[in-house]
């Protein structure tokens, strides 16, 4: 008769697997990758590019847009942020009770190019009440510049 006790004593002591990371989470989505090589004659992301994607992110937030206008320049998961960020802030609004709507003016963009078809920006947005910081990534993919990654703070 075989020893089902080692059996069962090494089964105990097999380490629990709750750290393990769920394989298909939002932040792996995978974004497609440009076909060709990268090219060395990338050019450089237009600075006004930059500012409008900045104040048309925070009319997104602010209400005035919808993420559907800038579906050509920002990545599902960008939209999906922008949408939660909304609601968020409708719901701040409705409890405090303020309707006022915040016009914002883009300063300069600040561009670093980390590597040839990734752009990192910032841009700061006034507003009569405040200042925001707009932080993004841009990546260069079939022939254009497209957000990966971008917040209102």
């Amino acid at each position: 008769m075989p020893d089902t006790r080692m059996r069962s004593r090494t089964h105990q002591h097999s380490p629990p697997h709750r750290h393990r990371r769920p394989q298909h989470s939002e932040h792996h989505l995978q974004w497609p990758k440009p076909q060709d090589p990268v090219p060395d004659d990338i050019p450089e992301p237009p600075p006004r590019l930059v500012r409008n994607l900045a104040v048309r992110a925070f009319e997104i937030i602010d209400g005035t847009r919808t993420a559907a206008q800038l579906g050509p320049w920002i990545t599902p998961l960008v939209a999906r942020r922008l949408e939660r960020l909304r609601a968020m802030h409708e719901e701040r609004r409705r409890v405090l009770g303020d309707q006022r709507r915040s016009v914002p003016e883009a300063g300069p963009a600040h561009i670093t190019r980390p590597r040839p078809n990734v752009a990192e920006a910032s841009v700061t947005l006034h507003t009569a009440v405040r200042a925001y910081a707009v932080p993004m990534r841009l990546e260069y993919l079939r022939r254009r510049w497209i957000a990966t990654s971008l917040t209102v703070l």
